[in-house]
Formats: structure tokens, C-alpha cells, sequence
């Protein structure tokens, strides 16, 4: 395992960007229409169908029309929104578009999800906006459950993954929180979202997310009570809680399936992280044929999050290396 580089090893901070760009709050352009934004303006909201669910989907776009550059697909984790990625995402775009997939956001009147959905199904959404966009291969990245979910759609199409980057990622079974339990039981969920306090579930999302709860930015705090101030979001938040798998035997058959994401994986972990079990960092050198893990002893369930031009150029710099010959003298 790799230790945290040194702080005198890193570049400046880069120029961030506007946060409202990872913000869903305009009804969607149907995918058959998508037109590529141009790079430094609010990028547009487009939305694929999938199960009878509309998908919001925006693309960053980090070159001038003409210049392919590969795609970067990122997922977020329970609880928050696409946003988590905003001060990681300068870093990235330096060699991808980014396509912001956001599953739960309140942008969409039939949101996803409603009504429960399957995790393979939600994996399954990179492929429909992949094809939108008309993207042979990707490269992916998630953080929580985002990082299960990105791991399931290399399952389900790995010629077409380069390489993977996961935060702190949930791919192993393991003891859900009170909250998740109380969520899960029919009647008492519906009963708890109804009278819980968007604010009290951000507090949880930056105590499990952050070694110090205060370094949340108020930027992303607003956005993720925003997110979840209806009850109807707060109802998907609860299916989501609900579609978790409750036991080793329905993750059986997706854990043996590890060894077949043989694309480079590089995982960025938290130790202080307050939700997943710490014995990840054990088992995914054991099933995952090729993967690096770095560890931050300081940084908590979302890493990326918390330290962001910590983990910036260390994600930037794997993911360029991933890069073929012919992007790579497009980009350097």
C-alpha cells in the first residue's frame, strides 16, 4: 500500500469551479438531442430513460470543440449528490470530460430511484448515457456506494473500461448503521423520513464523510439539504437504504465476479472512515487482480471530499497514465 505523499510533493491548488454546474435543478434535454457544451459555460442537463426512469446526466467539458478527450464517469455515494466530486473535479478535467451522473437528483419529476431499483440496474445507467454519448470506453470513478456501483458496471461491460479510481468504496456486506435498519423496515422508514430533519441526515453524511465534521464546505452542505428538503426525496434516499443488500448471500455472486475487473484500480482510503469496515483495504488486494491502494490516515469516509487537492493530483496523475498514445498527444 502506498503511503500519502508529502505535501511539499504537490501542486498548487487549482482554480476551482462553479459549484451550481454540479447542481441538478433544470428539467432535462432528452439524450437524442445532446449537443456538446463548450468548455467554461454552465454545462446543460440531459437525461436518458432507462426502466422507465429518466436519468440526469451533464457533461464538463475541459478542451475546445474538436479535441476528443476521453470520459470520466462519476458516481456518487448515498446521501449526496454528484456535487461530492466539485473540488476534485479541476483535477480530472486537466485530462477527461466528466460526465456527472446524479441518480437521485430532485431535477426529475420521476426521479431515480422511485419505487425501489436493484443496484445492477443503477450500474447499468453508465452504459445507457455512455451510449448516448457514443463512448466505446470509459474510464470510472465512484465514491461509496458510487465505488460498488462503478465496480458493477465494469462487470457488465469490462471491454469497455479503461480504469477505475474508487473513494472508500462499499462492495463488501457488512453491519448497517441504526439509521439503515430503521429505514429499511416497512411503515417505520416512511414514518422516519417524514419527521427527520433534512439538516440531522446532512450531519450524518459529514460525521461518516469527514474526520472533522466542520470542514463540510457550506457550498456542498446547501446542496445536499436541498436535495433532500421533500419528502419525496427523502423517499429515495430510503429505497436506497432499503435495496442495499442485507446479507453476504446476495453479494455472493457479485463478489466472485471481482476477478474479472482486470482493468487498473486505484483506491483511495479514509482510515478514519466511520462506516465501512476497515478490513477493505485487506480484501481488495486479494480480489481485485490490479489494484493500488492509498491510504490517508487522516481523512475519513470521503476523502476526495474532504482533501481534494490532496487527492487531486494523485488521481490525475493515474488516470494519465491510463491515457492510449493517441489521447495522450492530443492532451500533453
Amino acid at each position: 500500500m502506498d503511503p500519502m505523499l508529502p505535501p511539499s510533493a504537490l501542486p498548487a491548488p487549482t482554480t476551482p469551479l462553479p459549484v451550481e454546474w454540479f447542481e441538478f435543478t433544470e428539467a432535462p434535454r432528452p439524450a437524442g438531442g445532446y449537443v456538446p457544451d463548450e468548455p467554461g459555460g454552465t454545462p446543460a442537463t440531459w437525461a436518458v430513460e432507462l426502466d422507465g426512469r429518466s436519468v440526469p446526466f451533464k457533461v464538463l467539458r475541459g478542451a475546445p470543440s474538436g479535441a476528443p478527450r476521453p470520459l470520466l464517469v462519476l458516481l456518487h455515494g448515498m446521501g449526496v449528490t454528484v456535487a461530492t466530486f466539485y473540488g476534485l473535479a479541476p483535477y480530472l478535467l486537466a485530462t477527461h470530460d466528466l460526465v456527472l451522473l446524479d441518480y437521485n437528483s430532485f431535477s426529475v419529476p420521476h426521479g431515480w430511484p422511485v419505487g425501489g431499483v436493484a443496484m445492477p440496474l443503477l450500474a447499468a445507467a453508465v452504459w445507457t448515457v455512455a451510449d448516448a454519448l457514443g463512448a466505446g470506453v470509459v474510464s470510472l470513478a465512484g465514491a461509496s456506494l458510487g465505488g460498488g456501483l462503478a465496480i458493477m458496471a465494469a462487470q457488465q461491460r469490462p471491454p469497455a473500461v479503461e480504469r477505475i479510481v474508487l473513494f472508500n468504496p462499499a462492495i463488501y456486506p457488512q453491519r448497517l448503521p441504526r439509521l439503515y435498519h430503521l429505514a429499511r423496515t416497512p411503515l417505520l422508514g416512511e414514518l422516519l423520513m417524514a419527521l427527520i430533519a433534512p439538516q440531522r441526515l446532512v450531519d450524518g453524511v459529514a460525521w461518516v464523510g469527514y474526520s472533522t465534521p466542520d470542514k463540510m464546505p457550506a457550498c456542498l452542505r446547501r446542496i445536499y439539504t436541498q436535495n433532500i428538503a421533500t419528502y419525496a426525496n427523502r423517499l429515495r434516499l430510503m429505497h436506497d437504504m432499503r435495496h442495499l443488500p442485507g446479507s453476504s448471500r446476495e453479494m455472493r455472486e457479485h463478489r466472485g465476479r471481482l476477478g474479472a475487473v482486470r482493468q487498473p484500480v486505484m483506491v483511495i482510503w479514509g482510515v478514519q472512515d466511520r462506516l465501512l469496515e476497515p478490513d477493505v483495504v485487506l480484501r481488495l488486494p486479494r480480489d481485485l487482480p490490479q489494484v493500488r491502494i492509498v491510504e490517508y490516515a487522516d481523512l475519513a469516509h470521503a476523502p476526495h471530499e474532504e482533501a481534494p487537492d490532496i487527492i487531486g493530483p494523485v488521481v490525475a496523475e493515474f488516470l494519465r497514465a491510463g491515457l492510449s498514445n493517441r489521447h495522450r498527444n492530443k492532451i500533453l
